[in-house]
């Protein structure tokens, strides 16, 4: 799936995907891939009809102009051999929006949605969300109001910009500065270093990704120069303890 993530990823299409199973009698999962990755026969197959319509639509002249739904579901069932076309009357549509109308009402947005690109459906109510396809660690989240979510090692409202924080990111912690939280999808955008055994630093190429909140393990001092070239940093040693006993923590919650 590609596009602009507001066009796919919102509390609504994820409360459908976790009612999939009821409506369609069928298991499904999303995964998301980067621009231009996730194409297949569809892609193709949509190209064609819209070239072979946009073509006899030019090509008409006074009359047999595409102009409106049903003039296109014509045409492709006249004129193209080889698929199957189904048409949807805005009846239907208005049908099936009334039907799912109490569901949308109590659908609330998934957060980390940006940062987390597979999404599992375990119930009705609930979704397992993974940052990539392959990823050992996943997240349990609600998709509709009234669900208790976990706690976070964090109160959200804590995190700042300017801060230091410790947050999980591909399966390891990391060290990063916050750049700008976002309300609406319960993440931050942080800036992250690092790390060389015990000492830190900032990379040649910036490591700027959003990181959900439940994934923050902690806020910590700003990190200290070591080193004569003022490039190597280190954390404060309670800080650091606190880290491991965190990150321990949520990597067992996680499996």
């Amino acid at each position: 799936m590609e596009l602009a993530a507001s066009q796919y990823k919102n509390c609504k299409n994820f409360t459908n995907l976790c009612f999939h199973k009821e409506d369609f009698e069928l298991d499904a999962e999303w995964h998301f891939f980067a621009t231009s990755h996730g194409k297949s026969p569809c892609d193709g197959i949509g190209g064609t009809v819209k070239r072979l319509a946009t073509r006899a639509s030019l090509q008409a002249t006074t009359s047999g102009h595409i102009l409106t739904p049903m003039q296109l579901y014509d045409f492709a069932v006249k004129n193209i051999t080889g698929i199957d076309f189904v048409y949807i009357s805005s009846d239907v549509i208005d049908a099936d929006e009334e039907k799912t109308k109490e569901r949308m009402a109590e659908a609330k947005t998934v957060a980390g949605t940006r940062s987390h690109h597979c999404f599992i459906p375990l119930s009705e109510s609930s979704v397992k969300i993974y940052r990539i396809s392959a990823d050992v660690c996943s997240d349990t989240l609600g998709t509709v109001s009234g669900i208790a979510e976990e706690k976070t090692s964090v109160n959200p409202k804590d995190i700042a910009a300017g801060q230091y924080v410790a947050a999980v990111y591909d399966n390891s912690w990391f060290i990063g500065l916050v750049i700008q939280r976002s309300e609406e999808f319960d993440d931050a955008e942080l800036n992250f270093m690092a790390k060389h055994g015990s000492t830190l630093s900032w990379p040649m190429n910036k490591d700027i990704c959003w990181v959900p909140y439940s994934h923050v393990l902690s806020i910590v001092k700003t990190p200290s120069v070591t080193g004569r070239t003022a490039r190597q940093y280190e954390l404060d040693s309670t800080d650091l303890k606190n880290i491991l006993v965190l990150y321990q923590e949520f990597m067992a919650k996680s499996q």
